[in-house]
């Protein structure tokens, strides 16, 4: 338990973690209201000798905007509904980390093109590698619970336009579009363009929708399994390897 914590003032948690995954962070105190409210985040633990690559890892925190959700506007992926747009090229490799912050609910993912389901490759359940005969491909996520986290591995084989959705289901979920072209001959064309919603307020939350933002952005922590890495604004995500 942290001691209380006045407004402006900040307290520093530091701990060990004992293996690389994806986990998270969350209030436990009138948990639906600051739940809905905002304060949670992805939790990313690195091994020792790597770096958190925004280019090419992508966490997806699906949450509440409000207790007592109806609909889909009543709920959000990383802070916001309109999600921004990616680009990347044949042949790079995407890890997307799926975290079930809602106070209740299942929900899955899906890579769609047109309108049909591309395979996608299972690579991690709650901070924990699967085992080499279980990381195969599915046509969509199994569905996490609530504080359940999943990794999965998408590889783009052809050039065109793709969706990442997540989401109760394909037509009831948030989608991200990915751009994907050729690798240029010389192997230095621009991959995972990160493009920022012009609707998203300071909070990354959807103003256009009528949607007050949190009082706590929503933020990430990128740990190596010893040390911090270093902490960052999801909406941006910008990083530094130094320590």
């Amino acid at each position: 338990m942290s001691p209380e914590i006045a407004t402006g003032e900040s307290f520093a948690f530091r701990l060990s973690m004992m293996r690389p995954g994806t986990f998270i962070y969350h209030s436990h105190m009138n948990d639906v209201v600051q739940l809905s409210g905002g304060l949670y985040g992805p939790l990313i633990v690195l091994p020792p000798d790597e770096s958190f690559d925004a280019e090419h890892d992508h966490p997806m925190v699906f949450g509440w905007r409000r207790p007592a959700p109806q609909g889909l506007e009543d709920v959000e992926l990383n802070g916001r509904h309109e999600q921004p747009s990616k680009a990347t090229t044949v042949g790079e490799r995407h890890r997307f980390r799926v975290i079930n912050i809602a106070p209740a609910g299942m929900v899955s993912a899906w890579l769609m093109r047109d309108g049909e389901p591309l395979p996608i490759r299972l690579l991690a359940k709650d901070g924990a590698d699967l085992p080499a005969h279980q990381q195969v491909e599915v046509d969509e996520l199994p569905e996490i619970g609530v504080g359940e986290t999943a990794d999965f591995t998408w590889t783009p084989t052809a050039p065109g336009t793709y969706e990442i959705r997540v989401g109760f289901a394909p037509e009831f979920s948030f989608a991200q579009t990915w751009v994907v072209t050729e690798k240029p001959p010389t192997g230095n064309g621009p991959v995972g363009g990160l493009h920022r919603s012009t609707r998203a307020g300071p909070s990354g939350r959807d103003h256009a929708l009528g949607a007050q933002p949190s009082a706590c952005s929503l933020a990430a922590t990128v740990w190596t399994s010893s040390r911090t890495r270093s902490r960052f604004p999801l909406q941006s995500l910008p990083i530094s390897s130094s320590e």
